[in-house]
Formats: C-alpha cells, structure tokens, sequence
C-alpha cells in the first residue's frame, strides 16, 4: 500500500503491449524500479493502495519512490465512501482497470524481503472500509491472478494467493518454514489488504471451477415506460461469459452480468435469465420476473356449461394485471356474496342456479369485466340416437316430473302440467294439442303419444293407422297410461284395463278376468299389468322380429313380489321387491341379460333390444345393443329419479331437489277418503290428517314408495269428521 499524492492522469506507450492483455502498459519513465534477476514466481500477493488508481500508478512509477508494483486494479470509477474519502476524478478509468508497471520477468519491489519471490498487485481501495472492493475489481484482478497462476506454474491456493498481511497468520508462517525455509515470513508489517477483502469470494473466481450463482436476479415490477434492470452475481474461473435470455429466448447482445431493459412496456413482461459459463461449465440462473403494472385484463372468459341437478360447478376465468387482483362474481346482474376467488363453484347445481354468470376484476389500475357464461342445469340426459334429435331436449323441458321415451320421440311433462316433445314428429307424435295443459303422466308409443289429464281422462295424438289415438268413448277416471308401437292402455282407479289400438296380436285383447291392477306397461305388441298383489299378467305377441317363438308374454313360472315393470320390442322386464330384475323374451342382443350382480334397482325401462335399471342410489345401469350408444351411459349421470327407453335412444330424469309432490281428484265416500299422488322412483311417500288445522301431531295412515306415475293413496276409516290430509315426501 502507497500513500495518495493527489490526482494523476495515467501515461499510456503505445512502444509496448503488456504481457496480460486486458492491461495498460504503463511503466516508470527514465529509471527501472525491478530486479532483473530472482528465485522465480512462487507467490502472488494482494495489496490494496491506501488511496485512488491513478494517483497510485503516478506515485509508483515517480523514479524518487523506492517501490514498484507489476500490476494496479481499479476499484471505482472516481469513487468516494463514507469516511470521506473522495477520488474527484471525472476521468478516472472504469472499474476494474488494470494497469501493469514491472514486466512479470522481473522483480518488482513490493514486499521487501519477499521481492524475488513473489508477483504483486495493488487494489484501488482502503483496509478501513468495503466500500472500493468492487465486484468489477475482483473479476478484473481474480483473471489476472489466474493468468499469472497458470503461466508461472503457481498452485491456486491460498498459501501461494496470498495477502500482503499474510505475515499475520500464525499457519502460513508455520506451512512457509517447512516448505520455504528460505523466505523471512515476518519481514512484512503492512495489514492490507485488510479484514474487508472477501477471500472466499475472490478464490472461487480464481481456482478451476464451473461458474457458481451466489446472487440471482430479483423480480420486479415497474410501470410502462421505466426501465428495468435485472443482475446477477457469480463466481467461478475467470474469465465469466453471460448470455441473458427472455421468455427462452436469447437476447441478442445481452451479455454482462447485467442486463437492462428500457422503456418498459408490457409486451416486455415475463422471465429473464442468464447463462453464466466458463472453460470448465455453464450454470443457468433462476428467473427474474418482470411484471409490468397494469390494469386487470382477461386471458380466458368463463364459458358456458350444460350440467345435471346435484352436480358439482365451477366457472374459472383468467385474467392477468398487475397483483393483487380482485374478483366479484355476479349472477343475473347479482353481486354473489362471498364469490370474490378467480372461479366460481356450486358444490351441487339446483334449478335456481341456471342463469348468467360473469366477474368484474379489478387492482390499482384499472378493471375488466369478464363475458357472460350461461349456466344451463339440465334435469334430463339423453343418449344413444339422435337421427331424429330425439335426445335433444328443448328449453321448456324444465321443471319436470315425469319423461317417456317413444321409438324415435320424447316426451317431458312438467310440474304444471305442461308437456314439452321433441323427435320425429313424422305421424304428429310431437305436436302436443294446444289447450292440454293439465297433463299428470304421459306415455309414448312407436309413432303416437298419450297424456292422462287431471280430470281422469285422456288425450292422444300422432299415428291413428289401428285407431291407437282414438279415445274410447266414455274413457274416465283413469289413473296409468302405456302406449305400445300400435296399441295403447288405461289403468282406471277400480284395477280395471282398457286396450284400444292393433290387435294384430292379441295385445288389446285384456283378459276377461283382470282385475286389481296397479300399473301397465306396453311392448311392441304384447301388454303387461302389475297386480297389487305383485303377481303379473301378460298377454299378446310371443315372437320375435323374425316370427321365431321368444315368449315375450309369457310369464315365468313362480314370479311373484314384483313391484315395477317394462316391456320392450320383443322382450318383458320386472323387478322383484329384493331389488332383483328378472328378464324374458328375445335375447337376440343380451336384453334380457341383466348384469351378473345387479341388485338395488326400483324401476326399469326397455327399448327396441336393450334394456335400463335405476338402482336406489340414483344409478343407471344399461345392457342390450348398444349399436347407437343407446347403453353408453353419461359420466357425470347420477341421482336419476326414472329412466325411459325408445327404439334406439335412452332418457334419464335427475332430481334437481325442487320436487313438491301433487295431489289430484280427492274423492270421500261412505267413510273412506281417496286421493292420487304423483311420484317419483327413490321417493317415499306417507298420507298423513290431523283433526283440527290447530293441531300440531299429524297421524301417518300408509307409507308407499314412489314409482314415477300416479299413485292411489287411500283413508279407510274417514267416517271422523272432519279430517284435514297431508302427503308427506322423502329420500
């Protein structure tokens, strides 16, 4: 270390090139300040100057001074700190400036007693403040060392790297004595370059190693039109070569250990990297995210969505801008409260939660308001063919209670007794009279369709080639309804049948001594009716679409407990009170193969060759062909309340938990009360009267399980009056 005599501008000769190309050859003027013979370069030592680079190159190569030094690194360029210290040099030269005085064959005098065995540079700087140890000067002077390292045979380390005050460390005098015996370890008294110089720093930038990242570059965000800087902080063997990158990509020219981007705009924003390599690897820092301030702006809109009731909902949006964003959904215009996270959920969907759905988004900056997602929740699944767009429902199909399905058309009736159609409507099966609006159940045929009114009657319309359509006349108090491909059926409340229609086959023939039926169904051609007493009766075509005997109409020996039925084509369906189905008739394509297992089921429907169950947990299970995907069962299909089958397309009805069930054509005579209920499969009902509407305690008279059509609920013993009457409904 030399004092400071004041500022100097360096001399530069163009005569000579230094022997370490990045530094100025600089050397005294008319005397030389060296050696010209020693015991070689074994060391190398690290001065600081006790004052500024250019005074310091002036001072040491002034021929009075009796000291000289191979090399000089800046520290700052014209720099000051805090114990006022203040370089005022407009033209000093940039950090990390290397200047050399003494040719490296010669012996510079530096470290007295240690001149012929040692190189020496000196660092801009002071022991008493880190301020001048720049990252610039200890790249600058790690490469150097480097250069002198390996050109001289020097080991990297740091009993050959040392510090002029190396004479302080108890170790290396010891290691010098046994290795070095030649050389006075304590002949120096100088301190520098001090505590502040960071050797673990500097070695890692000297000794062979693959670049290592010790500071990464920070995120940051800024506003449009500032700049942005990211840096990073390496070491590792010198030289360091830096190639930044943005979004992947390269930056062309972006190869400091810094890297600015101006004018910031935000097609700027995104990741910024660097690869820092060297002779001996490369390492790749984390990213610098740049975030440009600016208002909300939406990267996806939420999109509509068609669900089922119960199902799960959720409505993302993506939206970017500046954090923190902040979200507010509205539904219908409604703010939703609570609804402020970047999606919008329904943990299980219910009609009121059809509508429009949208979110504003706003931060600091601005705001954006988002498109509109429609949220449609669909009571009905349809599947299989759609030819005919028989299993594309229409809007008004909401609200509904009850679905049938034809051969190549549907039928929805709703809670206030409206139906909706849609299919083929080549014989008018889908043009629903206009006046019928008090609809209670409906069935469908092949090509026609039948609705039982509250009054008891019934209407019909589509195909009429067998009269299937013509209403006997003085048809009354009907409770069920069936249509066959030809013929059609009434239930009325005494169990009594009437069949009109094609009797081609005997299926409008009802046997003379059927009585106390609960409920029909109609196939192709044959008919069957449930008894109350769980037995069945079956009558009309036994054959298949070949004319081959299947006995569709013949039911198996010993069937009894049967608590709901259906008829196909050319195959019969019915199942059992332990919630078994049994099966017969044409097998052609595994109709009437119920799935090995099958167990839980309350209500089945068949089509033209397959078949459907619906189990007691709201699960449908489908077999038979399956040409068009009539069995191929939606994935999100759950918690039906009843299934229906056409020829070739499937419906379910999903419970959207809005059903409140209705009672029609209350009926008192001769001490005994009579009602019908309309119901649903999976619900249970119980009549229920108190005496006295101030009554608080309701007396149950019958429990009975819902099975999709009227229900005929009756009070034996009404002869108390007066009697007030409930129907009571759950799961």
């Amino acid at each position: 270390m030399w004092p400071a005599l004041g500022l100097a501008m360096k001399t530069t000769l163009a005569l000579a090139q230094p022997d370490y190309p990045p530094a100025h050859w600089v050397p005294p003027v008319g005397c030389n300040k060296w050696y010209t013979s020693g015991n070689g370069h074994h060391f190398c030592v690290i001065h600081d100057m006790e004052g500024y680079y250019e005074s310091s190159i002036s001072y040491l190569n002034n021929c009075s001074v009796s000291a000289s030094v191979y090399y000089l690194v800046n520290g700052l360029q014209n720099g000051s700190d805090n114990l006022g210290h203040h370089e005022n040099n407009p033209n000093d030269a940039p950090a990390g400036d290397i200047t050399q005085s003494v040719r490296e064959q010669y012996y510079a005098w530096h470290v007295r007693c240690w001149n012929t065995w040692m190189f020496g540079t000196e660092h801009e700087g002071f022991v008493s403040t880190p301020a001048w140890y720049s990252e610039a000067m200890y790249q600058a002077s790690a490469g150097l060392q480097r250069h002198l390292c390996d050109t001289y045979g020097i080991p990297k380390d740091r009993n050959h790297i040392i510090g002029h005050n190396e004479w302080q460390n108890a170790a290396w005098r010891t290691w010098m004595t046994n290795n070095f015996p030649a050389i006075n370890p304590t002949c120096n008294t100088h301190t520098d370059p001090g505590q502040y110089w960071n050797w673990s720093h500097f070695m890692s930038l000297i000794i062979d190693t693959a670049p290592v990242i010790s500071i990464q570059p920070q995120s940051q965000a800024v506003n449009p039109g500032q700049n942005a800087t990211f840096s990073v902080t390496a070491s590792g063997a010198q030289p360091l070569a830096y190639q930044w990158s943005w979004n992947g990509g390269t930056l062309a020219g972006a190869t400091n250990s810094a890297y600015t981007r101006t004018n910031v705009q935000p097609a700027d924003a995104g990741a910024y990297s660097v690869v820092v390599s060297n002779q001996f690897g490369s390492v790749t820092s984390s990213n610098g995210v740049l975030t440009v301030n600016t208002a909300p702006f939406i990267t996806a809109q939420p999109q509509s969505q068609t669900v089922f009731p119960g199902q799960p909902v959720t409505i993302p949006v993506g939206a970017g801008g500046t954090s923190p964003l902040n979200y507010q959904w509205r539904f219908n215009g409604n703010l939703i409260a609570g609804a402020t996270a970047s999606a919008y959920s329904i943990a299980s969907a219910r009609l009121t939660n059809s509508g429009t759905y949208f979110v504003s988004i706003t931060n600091a900056f601005g705001y954006a308001v988002s498109s509109n997602a429609f949220l449609a929740i669909v009571p009905l699944a349809g599947w299989g063919d759609n030819s005919a767009s028989q299993i594309t429902s229409p809007p008004q199909a909401t609200n509904l209670v009850a679905i049938s399905a034809g051969a190549w058309h549907s039928l929805a009736l709703r809670a206030d007794g409206v139906i909706a159609a849609w299919g083929a409507d080549w014989n008018g099966q889908a043009d629903v009279p206009a006046g019928l609006k008090d609809a209670v159940a409906i069935a469908t045929g092949g090509y026609h369709s039948l609705a039982l009114r509250q009054n008891g009657t019934v209407a019909a319309w589509g195909a009429n080639d067998y009269g299937q359509s013509a209403i006997p006349p003085g048809l009354e108090g009907v409770i069920a309804i069936a249509a066959g491909a030809w013929h059609s059926l009434a239930l009325k409340a005494d169990g009594s049948v009437v069949a009109w229609g094609n009797n081609s086959l005997g299926q409008t023939n009802v046997p003379p001594e059927l009585a106390g039926v609960a409920t029909l169904a109609a196939g192709g051609s044959h008919s069957l009716a449930l008894k109350a007493d769980g037995t069945l009766v079956a009558w009309g075509d036994n054959t298949d679409a070949g004319g081959s005997f299947v006995g569709q109409s013949v039911v198996p020996d010993g069937l009894a407990s049967v608590v709901a039925i259906a008829a196909g084509e050319y195959h019969s369906l019915v199942v059992k009170n332990d919630g078994t189905v049994v099966a017969w008739g044409d097998n052609s394509q595994s109709q009437s193969s119920p799935p090995e297992g099958l167990t839980g089921v309350v209500a089945v429907a068949a089509g033209r060759a397959h078949s459907l169950a619906l189990k007691a947990d709201g699960s449908v299970v489908a077999w038979g062909a399956n040409l068009s995907g009539q069995c191929n069962l939606p994935a999100a299909l759950a918690n039906a309340v009843a299934v229906s089958a056409g020829a070739y397309h499937s419906l379910a009805l999903v419970d959207d938990g809005t059903f409140v069930p209705r009672l029609f054509s209350p009926v008192a005579i001769g001490g005994r009360f009579s009602v019908l209920l309309q119901t649903l499969n999976r619900k249970h009902y119980a009549l229920e009267y108190k005496i006295s509407p101030a009554a608080s305690n309701w007396t149950t008279i019958s429990n009975v399980a819902g099975n999709g059509v009227l229900k005929l609920l009756t009070d034996p013993a009404a002869s108390v009056s007066p009697r007030f009457y409930r129907v009571r409904q759950w799961q």
